[in-house]
């Protein structure tokens, strides 16, 4: 269970659901949610309104927290492979479009 404490700035991160359910439920969706609203608003050249979006995100968290959704719990891939690859890609100064395209970028 995500918990939220307080209404005002707070820790909301706080969980107990395993990591692939929240990167891929929490995090992930939480950033493509804040850059899609914020693209909305420079395309419309409006200004972003962050008060409006948390209070969005908070809702959505809870609800996301209550939620029975399941996720892997078992790893997939060669996360050593991964990682020597995303150092290289660093080093190299461009990312591997393999690495890209799950994430949608």
């Amino acid at each position: 269970m995500l918990t939220l404490w307080g209404d005002g700035p707070a820790i909301d991160d706080c969980a107990r659901k395993d990591w692939s359910g929240l990167l891929n439920g929490i995090y992930r969706k939480r950033w493509e949610m804040y850059l899609s609203e914020l693209g909305q608003s420079l395309k419309a050249g409006q200004l972003f309104d962050e008060r409006a979006f948390n209070q969005r995100m908070r809702k959505w968290m809870a609800d996301w927290s209550s939620g029975t959704q399941r996720y892997p719990v078992e790893p997939k891939g060669d996360s050593t492979k991964m990682a020597r690859k995303l150092f290289d890609s660093y080093l190299s100064g461009s990312v591997p479009s393999d690495i890209t395209r799950p994430l949608g970028l």
